[in-house]
């Protein structure tokens, strides 16, 4: 696959970043951070 294990894991750890810093309200981090999961647990199937 294109995305890397280690890019989801970049990418959830920047959005925790942004949401803990609040650059980032609660609802939009929740529906990406739902999206990067399931999108990890597809590449690891």
């Amino acid at each position: 696959m294109a995305m890397r294990a280690s890019t989801l894991d970049d990418q959830l750890r920047s959005l925790v970043m942004r949401y803990v810093t609040g650059k980032l309200e609660e609802k939009r981090f929740l529906t990406a951070y739902r999206r990067l999961i399931r999108l990890r647990s597809l590449l690891n199937n």
